[in-house]
This record gives structure tokens, C-alpha cells and sequence, in this order.
């Protein structure tokens, strides 16, 4: 009974609280502590596991929404995969203060808990963003193939994808007498699940690929280090465009760095030489755009090296000697960036540079230590 007193008295005092506030305290009071929040907001730094293209229709919408319904006195900004803290240290960096919110689902959420706990969208979760039901589809498709006995055949989950469009390409040489040039090339590339073909990347089939490695074996063209028609020193100095065999494998070090090693052979008989590249790449969000950057080597022996940058016996003029430069290590760092225009429309940008060795410098075909090549290009995917 004495609650029950207790509770209708809390009411009425609220009450006539509410009709204080609203009629003897007036208009001018109720808008203080509102205009206080609305120029000294609350903010909360909010990071998503998606990148942007993806958090457009997954959570900048309820973001935007939210926003727009605290009325100032509230902020939260968004920040897209990785601009803060790597994806995989979403949850530890909220528990440490960090950020202040974390948008995250089972697959990336890597949170650190003292159980197991096993969580999914399915069976039923179909309503909702764009990737929930998708990949039920594919979880569907599954389930009936098992339900059926034939689950052991294997699903094929990564569709054929055919993009195509054209890129500008300005690159400068490191040969004597030939500046700068600028071309229009197609980009034309076809990937369907393990295989890829590309105009300048060639064939190249997936072996095999785990989370966080993948080989591949693949056939690309060596095309032409120059002509002799370029200028006077290369007068004379015919090459052929080569045929590459390779086998790369490339390696996850930690979240969003990899290393990538690739070794090449002529299979043409154009410089019957071997290549061998080492790279390491690092993913660097700029923006929210995401791009990857890389520092490598590559080493050519003696053959390819002289068929790249050296003057064979047969060559020979005055003012050009014979010249063999042996292997060589040849280093270079790049700068790969893309972005989605549109749902089909991507652009992309590249920026790389070659620092030559003494031993090709020396050549008396070249000229320059380093050089620098930019691409610019626009493809479609049907």
C-alpha cells in the first residue's frame, strides 16, 4: 500500500512538473538547455567494418537518420574501414576509448570474449542491406545441394565478371633520346572464379588460395622495352616482344599487408632470361578510397637484362660500344587507387617509379637513373 502511495505521488509530481515547464516557466527556459546541446553536441566516433562503396547502403542511411533526428544535440561521425583502427581491432579500440561506436558483423567483428559464441544471418535474414541477401542465396543454394547428397560437387560462388574500358598512360623513358610518352590503351579484363584474362596482365589461373595466401601460374606478354625507331641510339637495335611464364605466390603478413613474390621466364626466345620479382604491399584507405601502396625489387639476370639494357656485339657503332650489364636489381615503388563512380563504373589510378642500378645507367643506351609512369583509366563491368 505505502508503494502504491509512493508511485501515485511520483506521478503526480510528474505531472505537475510537466505542466510547470510547458505553461509558468515558458518557451524561453525549455530552449537553454537545447541551444546549449545544439552548439556543444555530443559526438561519438562511429567506424564500420564496410568500405564505403558498401557503407553507403549498410549504415551511412541510419547514420544520416540518426543525425537528423537528434537535432544538434547529438553527432555521430562515420569513419569506413580501417580510417581509424584496422577492422580487426574494432571492438578492443571501442573497449579502450578509441572510438565510441562499432559497426561490425560475425565475420570481421574479431572481438576478444572469455565464451564461444556462434552467430549468423541465416537462415532468415533476408531483409535487410545489400550483402545479407546475397550471400543467402549462396547459403541457400548449399543447403539444398547437401539436402540433395550432392554437396561434395562444390558450389562455384564467384560469378563471371567482364569489364572493359580505356586508360591513359604517360610514362617516361630511361633510354637516350626518347622522352616522355602518352598513349590510349583498352582495359579489358575477364575473371571467372580461379581464371583471369587481362590485355596486359595475360592468363593466369588460381591454384590454390587460403585466407591468407595464393599461387598462380600464368602466361603474360614481355612487351617491348623500346624501338629502334624511338631515336638515333637505338638505331639499329631491334627487340621482340617476349612471352612470360610465371609462377607468384602471394602472402598475408598481418591485416592489409602482404608480400608477393613472382618469378618469370621467357618462353619466346626473345631474351631466353628470367625475372624475379618481391614486392610488399600495405592497404592505405586515403580518404575512403582505397588504395595500396608497394615497394619491390626486381632482379633480372644476365640475359634479360642485356636484351633490356645492354648492346650486343652485333649492335656495335661508334658511340654505341657493346655493353653487357650482367643481373641486375632494379627497385621500384607504386601507388594503386580505385574507386567506384557507379554501381558498373569504377576509375582507377597508378603512379609507379623505377630506380635503375650503375650497371644500367653505365649503359651507353641510357641515360636516366629513374623513371616515372602514371595510368589513368575508367572500366565498366557488365
Amino acid at each position: 500500500m505505502k508503494n502504491k502511495k509512493n508511485l501515485t505521488k511520483r506521478r503526480e509530481f510528474l505531472k505537475k512538473a510537466g505542466l510547470v515547464s510547458a505553461g509558468a516557466i515558458g518557451a524561453s527556459t525549455l530552449a537553454a538547455p537545447y541551444a546549449y546541446a545544439a552548439t556543444n553536441p555530443i559526438k561519438w566516433r562511429l567506424q564500420t567494418y564496410s568500405g564505403a562503396p558498401l557503407g553507403a547502403h549498410v549504415v551511412l542511411p541510419q547514420i544520416e537518420a540518426f543525425n537528423k533526428a537528434a537535432h544538434g544535440e547529438m553527432e555521430i561521425e562515420l569513419y569506413y574501414a580501417d580510417q581509424l583502427v584496422p577492422t580487426d581491432e574494432l571492438f578492443r579500440a571501442m573497449q579502450a576509448g578509441t572510438i565510441d561506436a562499432v559497426q561490425s558483423d560475425d565475420a570481421t567483428m574479431g572481438s576478444p570474449v572469455d565464451i564461444s559464441v556462434f552467430g549468423g544471418y541465416f537462415p532468415f535474414a533476408t531483409r535487410y542491406s545489400l550483402d545479407v541477401p546475397a550471400m543467402f542465396k549462396y547459403f541457400f543454394t548449399s543447403f539444398v545441394l547437401v539436402f540433395l547428397g550432392i554437396g561434395n560437387i562444390g558450389l562455384a560462388q564467384d560469378k563471371a565478371e567482364f569489364s572493359a574500358g580505356m586508360a591513359f598512360i604517360n610514362s617516361a623513358s630511361a633510354y637516350k633520346g626518347v622522352g616522355s610518352t602518352s598513349r590510349v590503351m583498352p582495359s579489358i579484363s575477364y575473371e571467372n572464379g580461379r581464371l583471369k584474362l587481362g590485355v596486359q596482365d595475360g592468363i593466369s589461373y588460381m591454384v590454390s588460395a587460403s585466407d591468407t595466401n595464393e599461387f598462380r601460374v600464368s602466361l603474360a606478354p614481355n612487351f617491348q622495352p623500346y624501338e629502334s625507331s624511338d631515336s638515333t641510339s637505338l638505331a639499329g637495335m631491334d627487340r621482340d616482344m617476349g612471352l612470360d611464364g610465371s609462377m607468384s605466390g602471394t602472402f598475408e603478413i598481418v591485416r592489409g599487408s602482404t608480400l608477393k613474390l613472382k618469378a618469370a621466364t621467357d618462353l619466346r626466345d626473345s631474351s631466353n632470361g628470367h625475372l624475379v620479382d618481391l614486392s610488399f604491399r600495405q592497404f592505405i584507405p586515403l580518404g575512403g578510397i582505397p588504395a595500396i601502396f608497394s615497394l619491390g625489387g626486381k632482379w633480372y639476370d644476365s640475359k634479360r637484362s642485356q636484351h633490356d639494357f645492354g648492346v650486343y656485339a652485333s649492335e656495335a657503332i661508334s658511340g654505341r660500344a657493346e655493353y653487357a650489364p650482367g643481373a641486375v636489381a632494379v627497385t621500384y615503388i607504386s601507388l594503386n587507387a580505385f574507386m567506384n563512380v557507379t554501381e558498373n563504373t569504377s576509375a582507377f589510378v597508378n603512379i609507379s617509379a623505377n630506380f635503375l642500378p650503375n650497371k644500367v645507367v653505365n649503359s651507353p643506351i641510357v641515360e636516366k637513373d629513374s623513371t616515372l609512369s602514371t595510368i589513368i583509366g575508367v572500366s565498366y563491368s557488365f
